[in-house]
């Protein structure tokens, strides 16, 4: 079932009030499912059911309770104990014993650790490195591999840097478990003294959230912050904000340890049009002191909402952009670069799947344009065509890409994207994006403020037309557009800069002239 606009905006308008009622919001933030992100096909998915069939919620309460059982019996098992959350996890993080700034960050492909920055902070601890302060970097496990192994691979280079483990040991685990039987069943007597009849489903719902994988993820998250932050005593906590519950979570278990800590949350991807949990503020400790975002428009929304003077918002810019080139030098590499498209879908298989087929329908229809896939960094091209074997034998004018992202840029005039980012850096490198849109779904386009440079297609024939006019455009038609993809790129994007930090944290400017003109 297609949730509408319209129903989208009420479901995180109730999804607000059940976070802001009257019981303690710690019993409720926890929740992930509350946390409307924003309105994509994979994220709302969760939500169908609320509009949906009845009897799914009680399917959903048996599973949950299914596995929450089976986590009972893994207890003990000796394989749960495997890359458990003890003592020896900090042996080799902090030789120094304390921590000035502990970043919180993701892990989503091992390859991350070879490499001397972060991939969602990039050079932001080798900023406070080089000012002297003693950094430190937890990463959420998002890969395969356990986080046992890949701590052993980890290469820590100028940061140190643990791989949060999947458990907290038994103690912890149990008392988890408890907790969230005692949210389900506070939430389930909320339903009950609700008149509004959408309310009580969803108070169902919620009480149903509050059993799963992904709520037990965030109290393991919440145990683990806690005692690094107890332990280490960090100055300052940096973690993503895009929005997600854990975030705000990482928040407050900082402040109860450490009042006086500063709270730090970095836009890493941008806002999207129907961005809605990170746009909204909760009680204080849930939210940020301090919001760094890549761009000037992110930063006008944010300051709409933050609109206080308890949260500040700077742009601190960001790595992925790079010198911007001029409208100019796109509209030479648009013309100049030869008939392929260039296809950035997600990470969700369901996703990279819709946009793959649409592309192959497009590429039988235009075999005189070659079609590169090109897959989000944390997927494995084999393993996903190991899942999907009809990928196997594609039309010669299609290919899974093998070289590097600027190497694609640089041989495509076309990028097929959906809800991917990457469509940033297509239309940054002269590439004019293509949009594909489901009619019966709510857009979700990352460029969805740019203007007619940007294209938007929901059938294969549209796509041909598109592509005969281009072949056919006047060069002085590419070069107006590209002044205001000029505007729109500027306004998005900022190049990292340091100063930034340096000025927000009394950082002795001198220390970043090096950063400065890397």
């Amino acid at each position: 079932m297609k949730i509408s606009e319209q129903k989208f905006r009420a479901l995180c308008q109730l999804c607000d009030e059940i976070l802001n009622s009257n019981n303690p919001i710690e019993d409720r933030v926890v929740v992930p499912w509350l946390h409307v992100v924003r309105a994509h096909p994979e994220l709302l998915k969760r939500y169908t059911s609320v509009y949906g069939n009845k009897y799914l919620i009680v399917k959903r309460f048996i599973k949950n309770i299914t596995r929450l059982f089976f986590r009972l019996a893994l207890l003990t098992g000796r394989r749960f104990f495997r890359g458990r959350f003890n003592n020896r996890s900090f042996s080799n993080f902090c030789s120094s014993g304390k921590i000035d700034v502990l970043f919180v960050s993701h892990l989503i492909s091992e390859q991350h650790l070879e490499v001397n920055r972060d991939f969602y902070f990039e050079d932001l601890p080798n900023i406070f490195i080089k000012n002297g302060s003693s950094v430190g970097v937890a990463l959420i496990n998002h890969t395969k591999t356990s986080s046992e192994f890949s701590q052993r691979r980890c290469k820590n280079l100028h940061f140190p840097r643990l791989i949060l483990p999947e458990s907290t040991g038994i103690t912890d685990e149990l008392k988890m478990l408890w907790r969230m039987l005692l949210l389900a069943s506070r939430l389930l007597l909320d339903a009950r003294r609700t008149q509004s009849k959408v309310s009580t489903v969803l108070r169902l719902h919620a009480a149903c959230e509050a059993l799963s994988e992904s709520a037990l993820f965030v109290l393991r998250l919440q145990r683990q912050v806690h005692e690094l932050v107890r332990r280490f005593e960090p100055k300052v906590i940096f973690t993503t904000f895009e929005g997600h519950g854990f975030e705000r979570v990482i928040f407050a278990v900082a402040r109860s340890v450490n009042p006086s800590i500063r709270c730090v949350g970095y836009q890493h991807s941008g806002l999207f049009e129907t961005s809605h949990s990170a746009l909204r503020r909760l009680e204080c400790m849930y939210n940020p002191d301090v919001i760094l975002t890549i761009g000037e428009a992110d930063k006008r929304r944010l300051e709409e909402s933050y609109n206080d003077e308890v949260t500040a918002v700077h742009v601190v810019g960001t790595r992925r952009s790079g010198p911007l080139s001029t409208s100019l030098e796109r509209a030479a590499s648009f013309l100049n670069n030869g008939r392929a498209c260039l296809v950035l879908p997600e990470a969700f298989e369901d996703e990279m799947r819709f946009l793959f087929d649409f592309a192959i329908e497009c590429a039988l229809g235009l075999r005189q344009v070659m079609f590169f896939f090109r897959v989000h960094p944390s997927i494995s091209v084999s393993e996903f065509i190991q899942k999907e074997p009809k990928y196997k034998d594609l039309p010669s004018n299609v290919a899974f890409s093998t070289v590097d992202f600027k190497s694609d840029l640089s041989r495509c005039k076309w990028g097929m994207y959906r809800g991917s980012t990457a469509a940033f850096a297509a239309l940054a490198s002269g590439l004019r994006p293509v949009y594909v849109h489901r009619v019966t779904e709510i857009s979700f386009d990352p460029l969805h403020r740019l203007g007619s440079w940007r294209k938007v297609v929901s059938e294969a024939t549209e796509m041909s037309q598109l592509i005969e006019d281009d072949t056919s455009c006047l060069p002085r038609s590419v070069k107006d557009e590209q002044e205001a993809v000029q505007l729109f790129l500027q306004d998005s994007f900022s190049p990292m800069n340091a100063d930034v930090v340096a000025r927000l944290f009394n950082i002795p400017y001198e220390k970043f002239d090096n950063l400065r003109d890397s």
